[in-house]
């Protein structure tokens, strides 16, 4: 990796998979409780669009490779090995749970079927069988700042959801992974639900109970479901953390198969869906009307 490559990886999908969620959302400035330092008023902003960082209370910004250097207290030579290693995210310091789990600008005000037609076409853009959402997923509506939006909901097994449009990408409280189970003695674990929405769009039917962990850092929190299961299946991203985390995981016990073998050179199952299906071939009619 070079420092161009790590510049460009994208710091608000690198502090979801390693540090937390942003407590809230304003345009394209995603604020986050700073892993720098201890508060519980969120003062570190990430700005989504020029991938740059600063924190405000410590009156320093940059780019991921200065945010490396002072979370790991390492050159920036160090910080872009680790960054392709797939490190894990320094421990974050100990501040109340409630100032970084809540985002209190984002407020489910309806739950229901999915109808709207830019949702419909954007899932379509991503190859997903209509019939596949709507048995999935649901539409919600939500308000943010004030706003009220919707997105394709997808519900974890704490009644949180997990949020997706074509212009955000965000979940409600609580935050968790999801568990479908159907009696069977294998496991799948995926990342996401767009993996999994692809891979049912491919299989339709899957004689396996699965794992969508929403994101990788609950790959622990879910360890007690992985050992409920004599053969459990990873298929989590083409990438560092998912390797790492494979890794990980199959050093720990055995009858752990990783199977992104499967992948090819896709950087995830939605990608690879993606390149092997035809553009009309997810085509919903009523997206039409």
């Amino acid at each position: 990796m070079t420092f161009q490559q790590a510049k460009a990886l994208s710091l608000v999908g690198f502090l979801e998979k390693y540090y937390a969620e942003p407590t809230y959302i304003r345009g394209q400035n995603y604020w986050y409780v700073s892993p720098l330092r201890a508060e519980r008023t969120p003062s570190f902003k990430v700005d989504n669009r020029l991938n740059l960082w600063y924190d405000h209370g410590l009156g320093k910004g940059g780019t991921i490779i200065d945010l490396g250097c002072l979370l790991w207290k390492c050159s920036p030579r160090d910080v872009l090995e680790k960054l392709a290693e797939g490190a894990d995210w320094p421990e974050r310091i100990p501040v109340s749970a409630k100032a970084y789990v809540k985002r209190p600008g984002l407020v489910i005000q309806c739950v229901g079927e999915l109808s709207d037609a830019r949702l419909l076409a954007y899932a379509q853009s991503r190859m997903i069988a209509p019939a596949m959402l709507r048995r999935y997923c649901q539409q919600i509506s939500y308000q943010l700042n004030g706003k009220t939006y919707r997105a394709i909901g997808f519900k974890n097994d704490r009644g949180g959801y997990e949020l997706r449009s074509p212009y955000f990408k965000g979940s409600s409280s609580p935050k968790s992974y999801t568990h479908l189970q159907g009696g069977h003695p294998q496991l799948l674990v995926l990342e996401g639900f767009m993996d999994f929405l692809s891979v049912v769009t491919y299989f339709q039917h899957l004689p396996l109970d699965v794992l969508v962990l929403n994101s990788l850092a609950l790959l622990e929190k879910a360890s007690p479901v992985l050992g409920s299961y004599t053969r459990v299946i990873l298929l989590l991203d083409n990438d560092a953390a998912g390797e790492k985390a494979t890794r990980q995981v199959q050093a720990r016990r055995e009858g752990i198969i990783d199977a992104r073998v499967l992948l090819g050179s896709a950087k995830d199952v939605n990608e690879c869906l993606m390149n092997h299906t035809p553009a009309n071939a997810t085509r919903d009619e009523s997206v039409r009307r």
